[in-house]
């Protein structure tokens, strides 16, 4: 049964280690995690970013984020082809 999971990252920060194991953690558990960027204001406020930049910093931010993701499912999708292979040699083959 697949659930939903909220992730709530700030949008002035790149996607730090919690982030990654939550993802991680979500990724085990078969959640699949809603992203919340949070304190968009302070990307104008406080970093003083154009909205030009401010567009360019939030793509990045997703980028970083779909880049764990698409580690987790390569990695995933290695495991079962290599569980796949091992038990294709260890399984005997039948002769008649």
């Amino acid at each position: 049964m697949n659930t939903d999971g909220c992730l709530s990252i700030h949008s002035y920060r790149c996607c730090l280690f919690q982030t990654h194991a939550v993802l991680r953690q979500a990724w085990l558990e078969n959640i699949r995690p809603v992203l919340v960027v949070n304190k968009i204001d302070r990307l104008i406020s406080e970093l003083k970013l154009s909205p030009s930049e401010a567009h360019t910093h939030l793509l990045q931010l997703l980028e970083q984020v779909n880049a764990v993701m698409a580690h987790l499912i390569t990695g995933d999708i290695l495991k079962k082809s290599s569980e796949k292979t091992v038990s294709k040699i260890s399984t005997p083959f039948l002769t008649q």
